[in-house]
């Protein structure tokens, strides 16, 4: 078990603010909020915090990815993520059978007709 599982599966058992869970819409604007922080262009490499910045990142974008996905009824294994990227493409590749793109070139998210 890899670090980042633990701290994903510590961030998934985190209380949210709400009580109430997120609509559709809401969890795919997170999707995409958490998205661009991701791959956000010009992010400084330098300095003392860009390494917790960046799994910071990762960590928020796989919890809306994840939540999202649970919303869908898609059952996901964190155990895929003990390599991220793995898990983020199991993921993304269910979403796209939904009709959900999820564009790495314009960062957009859109519903398919």
């Amino acid at each position: 078990m890899s670090i980042y599982f633990q701290l994903l599966d510590a961030a998934l058992g985190q209380p949210t603010s709400s009580t109430v869970a997120p609509s559709r819409p809401e969890a795919l604007a997170e999707l995409l909020r958490s998205r661009r922080g991701l791959y956000a262009t010009g992010a400084s490499t330098s300095g003392s915090h860009w390494a917790p910045d960046a799994v910071a990142n990762e960590l928020s974008y796989d919890v809306a990815l994840i939540q999202l996905a649970r919303l869908l009824g898609i059952e996901c294994d964190l155990k895929d993520f003990d390599s991220p990227g793995h898990g983020r493409a199991l993921i993304e590749s269910y979403l796209v059978t939904l009709g959900i793109q999820v564009d790495d070139h314009n960062l957009q998210i859109q519903a398919a007709p």
